[in-house]
Formats: structure tokens, sequence, C-alpha cells
């Protein structure tokens, strides 16, 4: 099951407390995608049943994506969305 939630959020400069947040569920930071800056948004993806797991973030208006195998770790992106609409993403991941 794919699982994306939305969560509407005032402009933000730290997204710290998002991570730590999931830290506490047992999340591990794999790596920071994009440039990171204030946010006025914030979504998750994960999948505790597919495959891989697709991370994309936005730099200049430019797409770019990450594949991410589930073999034996389960990963979770966190998504910000700036207010010059590019995205830095999250990486997580914790053991299956």
């Amino acid at each position: 099951m794919l699982v994306a939630t939305f969560a509407l959020e005032g402009c933000s400069s730290d997204y710290s407390a998002v991570v730590a947040n999931r830290q506490e569920d047992g999340w591990s930071v794999v790596e920071v995608l994009g440039e990171v800056d204030g946010y006025i948004h914030q979504t998750n993806l994960e999948s505790d049943t597919a495959k891989a797991v697709e991370a994309s973030w936005i730099i200049n208006g430019e797409r770019r994506t990450k594949l991410y195998s589930q073999q034996s770790q389960l990963y979770l992106v966190l998504r910000f969305k700036k207010a010059d609409d590019d995205v830095f993403a999250v990486i997580m991941s914790k053991r299956r």
C-alpha cells in the first residue's frame, strides 16, 4: 500500500520538528535532496509493500528523482514545498 499524506503548514523556516517526529518512530535520516529553506507545506510518501519508493525534488523549476529499493529497508520521503514552488526532500529509512 502506498500512502501519501499532506500537512498544510504556515510558512516555516525549520523542518527539523517534522524530522524529529519521525525519528521518534524509529526512522533515521539517509539524505537530504534539494535546497533546504523555509517551506509552506509538507507531504509524506511511504509504503510498506512497494518494491521501491521514488523521491522527487525541484530546484529552480527542474524536477529530479531518485529511486530507493525497499528490499531490506523501508523508506519514507518527506517533501517540503517552498514559496518559490521548489521542493526539497528528506529521505528516511528503517529496517523492515
